[in-house]
């Protein structure tokens, strides 16, 4: 997360870096913004229930102790046993901040922050 936030940065995309909230305050204060505002100004109010539904789940998968799974419930992804049957898959390396400010210039390239 931390080299997304800097490649917008250095990009200057943001002038600071964003701050990282707990996704049930994010959700809360999605919710508030729906009230007042369309969708157009704001995407993400269109996924209003599945992000209810992500948050729901997390909170029961705190609450059950479960920390092998990922947000919402997804099961966290090992790649142990693929890396024993695939040489390729065990040469990979992992993604690097250079990986990352490419992906922020395709997202520009495609205008993503107008």
């Amino acid at each position: 997360m931390q080299a997304i936030v800097d490649a917008l940065v250095e990009r200057k995309l943001i002038s600071h870096p964003l701050p990282l909230v707990p996704f049930s305050e994010w959700l809360e204060k999605l919710e508030s913004n729906a009230k007042d505002l369309s969708n157009e100004c704001i995407p993400a109010i269109k996924l209003l229930n599945f992000m209810r539904s992500i948050a729901r789940s997390d909170i029961s998968t705190r609450a059950s102790g479960k920390m092998g799974v990922e947000v919402a419930g997804m099961a966290s992804c090992v790649t142990a046993v693929t890396e024993r049957v695939s040489p390729t898959m065990k040469e990979l390396k992992s993604l690097s901040s250079a990986d990352v400010g490419q992906w922020v210039d395709c997202w520009v390239g495609v205008r993503m922050f107008q």
